[in-house]
């Protein structure tokens, strides 16, 4: 459920850069804009992400990704969120 959300930004940005490209015969245009826009929606996480592991003992950092990996796994193995992931 947690990935869900994401995944579906992701999906919808290269939707609307395919049909951009298709609309449009400006193809560099396209390509630039959405490079712009990847990099404008990621680079807050980045930073964030950089301050973060300065701030933060790695091992720590490890351990909370690894318990969310788990957790999530889990939670999907146990059919928790199915239907939103379109699984099962």
């Amino acid at each position: 459920m947690a990935q869900a959300a994401p995944e579906s930004g992701k999906t919808f940005d290269r939707a609307a850069s395919l049909l951009l490209a298709a609309r449009y015969d400006m193809l560099f245009a396209v390509i630039v804009g959405t490079t712009l826009d990847m990099l404008i929606a990621n680079a807050p996480a980045v930073l964030l992400g950089d301050v973060a592991a300065r701030k933060l003992p790695i091992r720590a950092v490890h351990a909370v990704a690894a318990l969310i990996f788990a957790g999530l796994g889990v939670s999907i193995l146990a059919g928790f969120g199915a239907e939103a992931l379109a699984i099962g």
